[in-house]
């Protein structure tokens, strides 16, 4: 799991009410109160063994139809869904900016979501969310961030909070752009700009870096790891 500010594909607009990720507080807040970090959740973590695909970013409010359509083309169920209502438990637990939501693919935290928000009252809180999305199973201070105190983070979620183009948004471009079907591995606001990675339907890898100003790919990386097996697999063509 990345420390940087990870920021996972998953609060779309019609998950958390149409509302945008505040960014209050942001400047400041303490971390002497112990009893802050208790959250309310509970339950027991649930196992998977496999990532969730996310398949429904949200739709842009600029009036962008297409992307709208193509928003409404990926919602019905499935693991988009449980990775936004995710988000939206763990903002309903603590209200704040999400800066990470990562599912777990083992360990003894399997199948369920890890969600780090940088707290309204200005200290960092990671809440782990059951496989669903539906339910708070632990809700804490997250210590190692919330002692770090760097700079860097802040400014990173107050970007977050601010960005015109959101993080539902900026997975809905990533996935226009592998005909809307992957696996969101990670999603992270990093020197002012979203880092996406995921896995396409036939087992691509790839990696955008999108402007949150304008919506605009400003790189994009591929990994094809099947033909990478194959190359393996097949030895030297010159010999």
């Amino acid at each position: 799991m990345k420390r940087n500010v990870t920021i996972a594909a998953v609060a779309a607009a019609a998950v958390i009410g149409g509302g945008v990720l505040s960014a209050a507080a942001l400047g400041g807040g303490s971390s002497d109160s112990s009893d802050s970090a208790s959250g309310s959740g509970g339950g027991q973590f649930v196992s998977a063994s496999n990532d969730l695909t996310v398949s429904e970013a949200g739709a842009q409010d600029d009036g962008s139809d297409d992307r709208d359509d193509n928003s409404d083309d990926r919602s019905e169920g499935g693991a988009g869904s449980a990775a936004q209502q995710a988000a939206a438990t763990a903002l309903a637990e603590r209200a704040g900016v999400v800066t990470e939501v990562d599912h777990e693919d083992d360990g003894r935290h399997a199948g369920t979501w890890d969600v780090e928000i940088f707290g309204d009252d200005g200290q960092w809180y990671q809440v782990r969310v059951s496989e669903d999305g539906a339910e708070v199973v632990d809700s804490r201070l997250d210590e190692d961030l919330d002692d770090d105190g760097d700079d860097d983070d802040r400014d990173d979620a107050r970007t977050a909070g601010d960005a015109r183009v959101d993080v539902a948004q900026a997975v809905s471009i990533a996935l226009d752009r592998v005909s809307g079907d992957g696996t969101v591995e990670s999603v992270s606001l990093d020197d002012g700009r979203w880092d996406i990675e995921l896995r396409a339907a036939d087992g691509t890898e790839h990696e955008f870096s999108i402007d949150p100003a304008s919506g605009d790919i400003t790189a994009q990386e591929q990994d094809d790891d099947q033909n990478d097996g194959d190359d393996d697999n097949g030895g030297d063509d010159d010999d």
